[in-house]
């Protein structure tokens, strides 16, 4: 083979793995993100603002606890249980669940049902307890 040759090939594996990536990197950059801080002051201040905290209940009720106010349905629950959240469609809606993995599904199940205004909190829960606001 030339050298020619192998740089196409190289080129070519290098645009196919960016073609696999693409989609997950513009899903994470379009994922909207709220801090600690601001969840901490919505839901002290924002009467329309519905936290939702999708763990289990084992861990909603477990060792890190959980965010007074906060509603819990697990993400493995989140579909079946859609009608629950149907009143607050219009209302401003924060995930959050140990770390930011299942409340990133849940943001992306929540937008294909029509919420639009959901953001997933940064850091989650293990986050929210080491920090000042919990």
């Amino acid at each position: 083979m030339t050298r020619s040759t192998d740089r196409k090939r190289l080129l070519g594996l290098a645009l196919l793995a960016a073609a696999a990536f693409l989609p997950r990197l513009v899903r994470r950059l379009r994922q909207r993100r709220i801090t600690l801080e601001e969840t901490a002051r919505r839901v002290a201040e924002d009467k329309d603002f519905v936290l939702l905290d999708v763990r289990t209940a084992a861990d909603y009720h477990g060792e890190l606890g959980h965010i007074k106010g906060s509603l819990n349905i697990p993400l493995e629950e989140l579909e079946q249980r859609l009608e629950e959240l149907t009143p607050h469609q219009a209302r401003p809606i924060g995930l959050i669940c140990t770390t930011d993995r299942r409340s990133s599904a849940a943001a992306r199940l929540l937008r294909k049902q029509g919420f639009a205004d959901v953001a997933v909190v940064s850091g989650g829960i293990k986050a929210w307890s080491a920090s000042p606001e919990s």
